[in-house]
């Protein structure tokens, strides 16, 4: 099915957006699907590199996926718990 103007300019639009919070938004479109198509267009969610203030985040709030989620729309759940598991590894969380 091809992109309509309509669902080319949501992405554009929503550009700190996950893709998963995307798929609300464009009904028949799926995660990979708005993930290749934002691809394609160039527009990228790699975070990269944990900041010193995201790590603060996850170490004050590891007990709330939803609220890291939210605070953090650039990093995947997976993401999250991995940084989590890797701060108690260094013992900065327990």
């Amino acid at each position: 099915m091809r992109w309509s103007k309509k669902e080319t300019l949501v992405l554009w639009n929503n550009l700190s957006s996950t893709n998963e919070s995307l798929s609300a938004q464009l009904p028949g479109r799926t995660v990979a699907m708005i993930a290749m198509k934002r691809s394609s267009l160039g527009i990228t969610t790699t975070p990269g590199k944990w900041s010193r203030s995201e790590e603060a985040l996850v170490i004050s709030l590891h007990g709330d996926i939803a609220k890291l989620r939210e605070l953090l729309p650039f990093r995947t759940t997976d993401a999250i718990r991995g940084k989590i598991r890797a701060l108690r590894k260094k013992r900065l969380i327990k």
